[in-house]
């Protein structure tokens, strides 16, 4: 006990410990909500220390290795690896399923224990080609797919009509919507998400040459003509588009911060600024970042 004592004052001290220091074994030290595990192993001829921290769950965790910044980052569970899910229909456009898809993927160069896992969905789980020709193989079907904690839905050629009529897709999507813990719409996404009536109440916003129609189609919704993004609860409304990265950038500074989020955008080489984003958030009192308008 001597020598782990000692050895274990040489670590915390910045020291090292020599080859014969500690036989092998492991001590947790908890100092005040930190609670520090130093485990050591023999593998003659040298000896591999190896340490990590972790905190109680009330504290929550950063989300980004050596991060020194959270701000925004929802720090209340352990980190995880969320499982994003894009629900695909006929003719889905490549900008509304691609630019959100390669932010949510870059999250794992972030953080390797906590980001989030891309896949795609789609009816019967066969190839698919997007409305521009490209041809794209899903991972799941809806018969093997697992509930995702994240939903997108980007818009496709038959979003405000075709696809509202498909008891298929509509009825995945109302049940992956429910339970997942963010949903984002992409352009005209928004129109399936609104027919299963759980925006009913709430604000959103669509592709902005179609807002008129989504609020006649839905008038329960408090359409936003000014902004390119709202977040009512968990769900996440956006234009789409050449803006089709912003919602997707927007969770993961919800989600892990702005440092980790200015990280990946710097990445993607994308001009990301939530300040300059003109959006809204639920229940606050007026519009966040510029108005689209002006």
């Amino acid at each position: 006990m001597t020598g782990i004592l000692s050895g274990m004052r040489k670590l915390l001290s910045g020291g090292t410990l020599s080859d014969g220091a500690l036989s092998g074994g492991a001590v947790t030290v908890v100092v005040g909500t930190v609670a520090v595990v130093w485990v050591w192993t023999m593998a003659l001829p040298t000896m591999a220390v190896h340490a990590s921290t972790f905190e109680e769950p009330a504290q929550g965790v950063a989300a980004e290795a050596g991060s020194t910044s959270d701000q925004g980052a929802d720090r209340s569970s352990e980190p995880k690896i969320r499982l994003a899910l894009f629900v695909v229909a006929h003719k889905v456009y490549n900008s509304e399923l691609m630019a959100p898809y390669d932010v949510l993927q870059h999250t794992v160069f972030r953080d390797a224990e906590n980001y989030v896992k891309t896949a795609i969905v789609n009816a019967d789980g066969k190839p698919f080609e997007t409305f521009e020709g490209i041809t794209v193989l899903p991972h799941y079907s809806f018969a093997d797919a697992p509930m995702p904690d994240i939903l997108v839905i980007p818009s496709t050629e038959g979003s405000m009509d075709k696809d509202l009529k498909d008891e298929a897709y509509m009825s995945w999507v109302k049940k992956a919507a429910k339970e997942a813990e963010w949903v984002i719409t992409v352009c005209d996404g928004a129109f399936p998400l609104a027919a299963t009536g759980l925006l009913d109440g709430r604000v959103a916003t669509t592709f902005p040459g179609d807002r008129e129609r989504f609020q006649e189609m839905f008038p329960e919704i408090d359409v936003r003509f000014d902004v390119r993004l709202v977040q009512d609860g968990k769900f996440i409304t956006s234009v789409g588009g050449g803006m089709s990265y912003e919602p997707a950038f927007y969770l993961v500074e919800q989600l892990y911060g702005k440092d980790h989020a200015d990280k990946s955008a710097r990445g993607l080489v994308w001009p990301w600024d939530l300040k300059t984003l003109p959006h809204v958030v639920a229940g606050s009192e007026s519009s966040d970042g510029p108005n689209e308008l002006d």
